[in-house]
């Protein structure tokens, strides 16, 4: 049977390996799994709210089918359901038909597909798209999302439910302060867009972009601002993943980058929840 243990300062570079591009602390919890004295698997978790997301799990080819992706879910939900943990939730590529089923088979409801990108954050700050549209003036004021009062936060909340998305991400503590934004529309003062983000020690990973109006300019600003910070945070050399979850979403980062061949498609993927316990 596997031994499960914590991945820290002392032990990371043993299962660097099975993690290539991800530092262990850049999560709120990391699990690896030993196999015959080797490191055999890796299962990395952050924080959303009440609910916890697999941001990553790996098992080297030669540990599969041995229950090592089991116990690496299984242990570790047992575990942070007595911490008060309610929910898990994953995203993963559509075309792995072995991952969509052993989620699956483990209890997860997949509820959402969406589309992920990469390119270089300097594609975006040199995008001339995105210059062409940005000479027209901001027109909505942008806050950062812990600086919203109680009643936005509110309306925020009600307006992703509304889009069926998950309204708790906005308490993730994993959240970039910096970098994660909400329009306030001029004309009604209310929440009308957002982008979450989470910054990894060499990439940005915007996790929910929303346009809750039929307003372009409310992501023009978004972006605006987004760019000005990344700029400001000397972020050029950071990749920037998109995940985009909303069917407006989709075709964004082609539309802003398409011409530029530093935009990488990482194909379809698809997002599951699993509950541990009811709130």
């Amino acid at each position: 049977m596997s031994e499960l243990t914590r991945i820290g300062s002392k032990n990371a570079e043993a299962f660097a390996f099975l993690m290539p591009g991800h530092n262990h602390k850049d999560y709120a919890m990391c699990i690896g799994a030993i196999e015959e004295d080797e490191a055999a698997g890796v299962a990395l978790y952050n924080t959303i709210g009440d609910a916890l997301m697999l941001d990553y799990m790996f098992v080297a080819e030669k540990f599969r089918r041995r229950g090592i992706g089991t116990a690496l879910l299984e242990e570790f939900l047992t575990e942070t359901e007595d911490a008060g943990a309610v929910a898990v939730h994953v995203n993963f590529p559509e075309s792995s038909e072995d991952i969509y089923n052993f989620f699956l088979s483990r209890g997860f409801r997949m509820f959402r597909d969406g589309k992920a990108y990469n390119t270089p954050v300097s594609a975006l700050v040199n995008s001339s798209r995105l210059n062409k549209l940005m000479t027209n003036p901001q027109k909505n004021m942008v806050r950062g999302l812990d600086e919203l009062s109680g009643f936005e936060r509110s309306v925020l909340i009600r307006s992703l439910d509304a889009q069926d998305m998950d309204e708790h991400i906005i308490d993730d503590t994993s959240l970039s302060k910096e970098l994660s934004l909400v329009t306030i529309d001029r004309d009604s003062a209310l929440p009308s867009a957002c982008v979450l983000c989470k910054k990894g020690i060499d990439h940005i990973a915007i996790i929910y972009m929303v346009n809750f109006t039929k307003d372009p300019f409310q992501l023009v600003d978004l972006l605006r601002v987004l760019r000005y910070r990344a700029v400001d945070m000397g972020l050029l050399d950071h990749e920037l993943i998109f995940v985009t979850m909303d069917d407006d979403m989709y075709r964004l980062p082609e539309k802003l980058l398409g011409g530029d061949e530093l935009l990488v498609s990482g194909g379809d993927v698809i997002s599951a929840i699993r509950m541990i316990k009811e709130n």
